[in-house]
């Protein structure tokens, strides 16, 4: 989840951009969806825009960030996935590992700790295919 009470957004800006790969789609210059993966293979900030659900994105953007973990030889990836995304992290080969309740602000909440496992680097195709989610740094 990408929610946090960042008291100066400068520095948590620069923290980020040097920790982590940003990968965004968009259509005719609306992002539809995003992720992020930081160089220890924790997958971080994975959203698709409600309208734009169901099409693919997600998956899209997912298969960028697994063949950027290969190349840069991480042997798993792993999340917090809250209720309504664990279906989605399940089909793309997550396990939960671990349930959790998380306070933000206050509220409770319910997240699952997942993890995936990833085979030996190999090259992809995909990786600056023609409508492919690229990475922002």
């Amino acid at each position: 989840m990408c929610f946090a009470n960042v008291p100066d957004a400068d520095v948590w800006a620069e923290r980020k951009s040097q920790t982590r790969i940003t990968f965004v789609a968009d259509e005719n210059g609306t992002i539809t969806g995003f992720g992020e993966l930081e160089n220890n293979g924790h997958v971080d900030c994975f959203y698709c825009h409600q309208k734009y659900q169901r099409r693919g994105i997600g998956s899209a953007i997912f298969r960028q960030i697994e063949e950027k973990a290969k190349i840069l030889g991480l042997s798993r990836l792993f999340l917090e996935s809250s209720i309504t995304a664990l279906p989605f992290f399940e089909a793309h080969g997550f396990t939960v590992t671990k349930r959790q309740t998380v306070v933000r602000s206050g509220v409770e909440l319910i997240n699952f700790v997942m993890e995936k496992r990833l085979e030996a680097n190999k090259a992809s195709e995909a990786i600056g295919a023609p409508c492919a989610p690229q990475p922002q740094r």
